[in-house]
């Protein structure tokens, strides 16, 4: 009985342990995606904007000098389209951020479901003791863990459904923005070609 009873604590303080490990990587992971997504879009967002300003200069020099603009819809186009850059690459930042905040809490859910399924298969082999010093009977702690799983479940559920939303809508912000800019950048340059 002695043997069972270690082991069992073993293996419950594996399935802690591993609770903790994945916070820790949430803690890395949210960190370093967080710098590097928002380096990138930053700096779309900085060249997307400047883009916009020098066309505006240059247009405001072609009527300076007497021409009149060739082609004047590239450049709405490209105003347009940069413009969609901006805010799809602002708003990349807010959609990421949520939808890496849920899959972490999704993923921490199952882990604390499964600390308590390892605690509950194991149950015979363990004692619990609460923090006023009494002894858990074996159906009370039974009880307790499958409302406490039944807990994480629903969890589990809600961030799953939050956490693909979320991935939708950066995935689709992220594209938006990448294209955009590229098109915006296409479009301002042959509007530049055209009127050189």
């Amino acid at each position: 009985m002695d043997i069972r009873r270690h082991l069992a604590q073993q293996k419950i303080e594996d399935a802690r342990q591993s609770v903790t490990r994945v916070h820790q990587k949430l803690l890395e992971e949210v960190t370093a995606n967080r710098l590097a997504h928002e380096k990138f879009y930053s700096t779309i967002t900085i060249v997307a904007a400047g883009a916009l300003v020098l066309s505006v200069t240059y247009l405001g020099n072609i009527k300076a000098a007497g021409g009149k603009p060739v082609d004047f819809c590239l450049l709405k186009s490209s105003w347009d389209s940069l413009l969609v850059c901006l805010a799809a690459s602002v708003f990349y930042l807010n959609f990421h951020t949520n939808y890496v905040h849920y899959a972490r809490f999704r993923e921490k859910a199952e882990k604390m479901k499964a600390y308590r399924e390892a605690t509950m298969e194991d149950i015979d082999a363990i004692t619990v003791v609460d923090e006023q010093g009494t002894q858990w009977t074996n159906g009370d702690l039974r009880k307790s863990l499958a409302n406490e799983i039944a807990a994480f479940d629903k969890d589990v559920e809600w961030n799953k459904k939050k956490e693909d939303f979320w991935a939708e809508l950066y995935t689709w912000a992220g594209h938006i923005a990448q294209i955009t800019f590229g098109l915006g950048l296409v479009l301002l340059l042959l509007f530049a070609i055209a009127n050189s």
